[in-house]
């Protein structure tokens, strides 16, 4: 009981010597301060989104009530139009805000995907600290790793480490009590930290937007990263013996974890993804689309035109394709659904091989501090893969049946016979043309997308833990065979007794 006594007077030691650091607090302050710059700056392109959005919605309202029907022929209609609302939570963290379309317009040949909402400021894609989380997994890694590497080299300066070889305490206790008192600071950091973004993020966006981010996930990832960095920095001081070798190390590995990493496991998601971009797929989608339906149509123009005499008037042939088409009608309609399902089959081929590779760069992330904070946020503030797949299966579903009410069965057919030299309208009438009030509505509150995985959690608990076991039993063996020491902790080794 004594010694457990003493040994939490050892870690309050220690956690007293950390919230006394003045330089702890003043980088801390700074990063309070660049998190609120950073989200002050991403309220202003919300704000631009917003704006946009309004008025979006506004000419799609004048476009319904100045037009009573969906499209016709291969035209697209501008009523029909589906917005996505810009998602507050992008004041935190960019995500696949960025990424995913502000809007989907819909016809005969699918859906076409309209330009995110995207800030237009030319030099920022040279700001290192975009938002929040870029702060914390910026300033926050740098923070872990020098209050680690700071706690380590000063217990060494003053003698700490070496207590085994005089008191019979195992070597990853006294290391453990550094990791013990510092992931308690970076947790009283963490919940600071991320209170007083979340508060000042709410301040900004009032009472009628809600940022739907949960405080303890987001507090937990962010604890987990610090205290990881922190570990990576307690086990680089305690493994070098050179002051300088040790601070040149940690320096690496921060840009290493920190800057390099991210940018490279983006790079190859980028890749992996854009292999076909998705503008180069709904063109190869509407144009396979427009093609087959154009050979349809001529086929059965054909057909049409082979029902009337040679010698027939312009009446006869009206009369006489009107009295064919119900004969040939199954087969026309038969050719349609195949050049749907053509063009259906190369956005599910297409969305299959994305899916695939970002399955498998999802797990890459997760091998690196810096990409694990930002996949799992993202997550969190509903701006991760899964939101943009729960997005591209709402689309398909409303796509789907907006083809069976609009154009599946349309109410009208318009074609162009040739006849005699000329061109003759002809036109087929099913039924009434459907108000808007009668099309399938989409419902974007429907959209509700995975708030975290298991996969993310696990992941973090996993680095943490080695990490820190890793910078427990490292250092102080490292010191004592720089010392010469490989007696016990139990005391010298007992001499050996003469042969006489």
């Amino acid at each position: 009981m004594t010694r457990f006594v003493g040994y939490l007077g050892l870690v309050r030691a220690h956690f007293l010597q950390a919230l006394y650091a003045w330089w702890l607090w003043g980088m801390f302050f700074i990063c309070i301060l660049s998190s609120f710059s950073a989200t002050a700056s991403r309220h202003s392109a919300y704000q631009d989104a917003l704006d946009r959005y309004s008025v979006e919605l506004q000419e799609r309202l004048r476009l319904r009530l100045q037009s009573a029907v969906g499209p016709s022929g291969r035209q697209l209609d501008r009523s029909l139009r589906v917005l996505r609302p810009p998602n507050p939570a992008s004041l935190l963290i960019a995500g696949v805000e960025p990424t995913i379309p502000s809007g989907w317009d819909f016809g005969p040949a699918g859906a076409e995907s309209r330009a995110p909402y995207s800030s237009q400021d030319p030099l920022g894609a040279l700001d290192v600290l975009t938002d929040p989380e870029a702060v914390i997994r910026v300033l926050g890694g740098l923070l872990g790793m020098s209050l680690g590497f700071w706690m380590v080299s000063i217990d060494r300066e003053h003698g700490w480490l070496r207590l085994p070889t005089v008191f019979p305490v195992p070597d990853w206790q006294l290391t453990g009590a550094i990791l013990f008192a510092g992931c308690l600071t970076l947790a009283l950091i963490s919940m600071v930290w991320v209170t007083a973004v979340l508060v000042f993020a709410a301040r900004l966006l009032g009472p009628e937007h809600d940022l739907a981010v949960s405080l303890w996930p987001t507090v937990f990832f962010v604890w987990g990263y610090l205290a990881t960095m922190f570990g990576i920095g307690a086990a680089v001081a305690g493994l070098t013996r050179s002051p300088i070798a040790a601070t040149a190390m940690t320096a690496a590995t921060w840009t290493v974890l920190i800057l390099l990493g991210p940018q490279f496991f983006s790079a190859i998601a980028g890749f992996a993804t854009n292999a076909t971009p998705g503008v180069r797929m709904e063109q190869e989608r509407r144009e396979t689309y427009a093609d087959q339906q154009r050979i349809a149509e001529q086929r059965l123009v054909e057909q049409l035109v082979a029902s009337a005499p040679p010698s027939a008037s312009v009446f006869e042939l009206d009369r006489a394709a009107t009295a064919a088409f119900p004969h040939i009608e199954q087969e026309w309609r038969k050719e349609m659904r195949a050049a749907r399902a053509q063009a259906d089959e190369t956005l599910r081929s297409w969305l299959a091989d994305q899916r695939r590779w970002l399955g498998a760069v999802r797990f890459i992330l997760r091998l690196t501090p810096g990409t694990l904070l930002q996949s799992s946020l993202a997550d969190i503030s509903g701006q991760g893969w899964e939101a943009r797949r729960e997005w591209e299966d709402a689309i398909a579903a409303h796509e789907v049946a907006l083809n069976r009410k609009l154009f599946d069965d349309r109410g009208t057919l318009n074609l162009r016979l040739p006849w005699n030299d000329t061109s003759v309208s002809w036109t087929h009438f099913w039924h009434a043309v459907r108000p808007h009030s009668e099309l399938p509505q989409f419902d974007s509150a429907a959209v509700q997308p995975q708030v975290h995985s298991v996969g993310d959690l696990s992941a973090a608990v996993v680095q943490v833990v080695l990490v820190l076991l890793i910078a427990a039993l490292g250092p102080v063996r490292a010191s004592r065979r720089a010392l010469g020491l490989e007696r016990s902790v139990s005391g010298p080794a007992p001499a050996r007794r003469s042969s006489r």
